[in-house]
Formats: C-alpha cells, structure tokens, sequence
C-alpha cells in the first residue's frame, strides 16, 4: 500500500521536542548559572547567555555528545495532535537544523518513542557552505511541503518567501517578533484549528 504523505512538515526542536527545556538545565549545572526558560527573549541563545555564537554551538555539540539529550521530551500537547494531523492528513515530514550524526539518529530515536508511525522522513536544512543557519524554506519546496510548523520567526519569513505556508507555534524566543500577516502564531491548542483553515485556502 503507498503511503498517503500530508505536505505537513514539523520542525524538530521548539515545536515537537523541548529542546531547552533539557538544554538549559545541563547548561546551568555546567556552568554555575540560574537561567530559565522564560528568559530567552530570543531564538538566539548566546545573546541571553552572553557568550559567542561560535560558544555555543561547542556547548550544544558538547551536550548533544552527552547522555543529556535522553531527557528531551515532547512538549505536553504534541504527541496527541501529530498523531491526529496524521490520521487526518497522511504522515508528515520533518525539517531540522539539526545536521550531525549524532543529533539526527538522537532525533530518529526520539520520533520513533514518541511520535511512532507519524513521519515518513526527517530532512535536515543545513549545508556548511550554502546554508549554515539551517533555513529551511528551500528544502521544503523541494520536498513539496505545502505548510510548515516552526518556532523561530526568520525561519518563518524565509519560508515563505519560497512560497511555503508558516504556522508558528508560540514560545518565548519569539513572541516579541512581529510576523506577516499571513503567518499564524499559536498556542498548540488550536494549531489543528489554524492547519485546517490554511489547507483549505480560508482566513486564519
């Protein structure tokens, strides 16, 4: 039987696995620090820990090499909802900035515990050379995803400059961001809401 794909993609961190919610903690016990997640105005990290970005990515690569990242859970909502967008729509894709080995078989594995049966492949965004920060609208018009679910608000307006419908789902790192008009911000109790309406060319 060929199996029915939705056009729905999911970013990985920040909408489906809470990412920093594991993160800072490690982060915290690493460095004596008290941060939270509350405090991150910005999708940017370093700028809240008031270190370089090239610091940080060590630290991530540090932590993703730990066994830190088993503690990663979805956020509360999620599992419920992916699996009925799935049952509704087809299995979606997923398009992370994630780009190592390890952390792309972290993020199989996670998916498989905690989304099973939900998504057909996981792309990453990143090239070293022609996209170091991981946008992902390119990507997404090459797999032919229609709508993308994503946190970081330039990742959004990127996306659709490709073309690509955005819902971004709403976190600290970006609720002070203004977004286009046609970009949704969420709660995840109405993104299956939001998704319908878009899909079926009606206002949000």
């Amino acid at each position: 039987m060929t199996e029915i794909c939705s056009g729905i993609a999911f970013d990985h961190d920040g909408v489906l696995a809470n990412f920093a919610g594991a993160f800072i903690p490690w982060y915290n016990q690493h460095y004596g620090t008290s941060f939270a997640e509350n405090y991150f105005w910005t999708h940017d990290f370093y700028k809240v820990f008031g270190v370089t970005r090239e610091q940080l990515n060590a630290d991530i690569k540090r932590f993703i090499q730990t066994s830190s990242p088993e503690q990663i859970q979805p956020y509360r909502e999620m599992p419920a909802i992916v699996r009925r967008l799935a049952a509704t729509y087809g299995t979606h894709s997923q398009v992370t900035g994630r780009f190592t080995p390890e952390s792309l078989q972290q993020s199989r594995t996670f998916t498989d515990r905690h989304y099973p049966g939900c998504f057909s492949n996981i792309h990453s965004s990143h090239h070293p050379q022609n996209n170091p920060r991981g946008y992902k609208g390119a990507i997404c018009k090459q797999k032919r995803v229609r709508l993308l679910i994503e946190d970081q608000a330039d990742y959004a307006e990127e996306a659709l400059m490709h073309g690509i419908q955005v819902i971004v789902i709403n976190r600290p790192w970006n609720i002070g961001q203004a977004l286009p008009h046609s970009v949704p911000r969420t709660d995840p109790i109405h993104l299956e809401t939001i998704l319908a309406r878009m899909l079926n060319g009606t206002a949000h």
